[in-house]
């Protein structure tokens, strides 16, 4: 528990209903709302029907997988961006 205010109505928000409310209010260039979709559908896969709630940080980690090595001599990472 982080001691952080849920509003009780949030509280059954879906990952899927997040996303469609977030896209909504993103921004309206056409280029940066297609890239942002094809970020939330990689979401939506993974967490789409979970509610909002029960998405932290370990289950984000457990599907991105480790931090890509930074800095000098840094191998790039065969995950698809």
């Amino acid at each position: 528990m982080t001691n952080t205010y849920i509003d009780p109505k949030d509280r059954k928000l879906t990952v899927d209903a997040w996303c469609d409310l977030w896209i909504e209010s993103y921004a309206k260039r056409d280029s940066t709302v297609r890239q942002a979709k094809v970020h939330l559908a990689q979401i939506r896969e993974e967490f789409g029907p979970l509610p909002l709630m029960a998405v932290d940080e370990m289950a984000v980690k457990r599907v991105d997988g480790p931090p890509a090595p930074r800095g000098r001599g840094a191998v790039a990472s065969l995950r698809p961006a």
